[in-house]
C-alpha cells in the first residue's frame, strides 16, 4: 500500500521548512491551529506541517512510500493509537486513514509532497524536477 512517510529529502528548498520527525515514519495532516491559518506563515507553522504518528513531531516534507503488508485496517489502528496518544479523538482514525490513502493513490511512489492546510501536492515537477510554486493558501 502507498502512504506518506516523513522525509528530510528537499528540506531547505523553502525558507520555512522544518523536520523533527523520525525519517520514514508514517505521517498525517492534523488540523492547523488558528494562528497558523491567518495570513502568512505566522504562528507555529503547523499549516504546512505533517505530523509523525510515532514521534508526534512535525515535518514540512513527506514522500509517497510503498509499504508491503500495510493494510487499511492496520493503518487505521496505528492512527487510532497515535491520535489517542496525542489527545485527539481516536474515532477520527478511519476518516484520516481514508484521506491519507486517497492522497497517496493520486501520486507516484517517491514523489515528495508538501501541504498547506487541506491541500497536499507534489513539491517538484514530475518531468523536469523544478521546484513548484508553493501550494495556494486556502482562506
Amino acid at each position: 500500500m502507498r502512504i506518506l512517510t516523513a522525509t528530510v529529502r528537499s528540506q531547505g528548498a523553502r525558507s520555512s521548512d522544518h523536520h523533527r520527525c523520525i525519517e520514514g515514519e508514517l505521517v498525517w495532516a492534523p488540523e492547523p491551529c488558528d494562528a497558523s491559518t491567518r495570513g502568512s506563515d505566522e504562528g507555529c507553522g503547523c499549516v504546512r506541517a505533517f505530523a509523525g504518528l510515532a514521534s508526534h513531531h512535525p515535518t514540512t516534507t513527506a514522500v509517497v512510500t510503498e509499504i508491503p503488508g500495510l493494510t487499511p485496517v492496520v493503518l487505521t489502528d496505528i492512527l487510532a493509537m497515535s491520535l489517542r496518544d496525542q489527545g485527539w479523538p481516536p474515532e477520527w482514525a478511519e476518516d484520516e486513514a481514508r484521506e491519507l490513502m486517497s492522497i497517496a493513490e493520486r501520486l507516484e511512489e517517491g514523489d515528495i509532497v508538501e501541504r498547506h492546510g487541506d491541500s497536499v501536492g507534489r513539491r517538484f515537477h514530475p518531468v523536469d524536477g523544478r521546484l513548484l510554486a508553493p501550494l495556494p493558501r486556502r482562506r
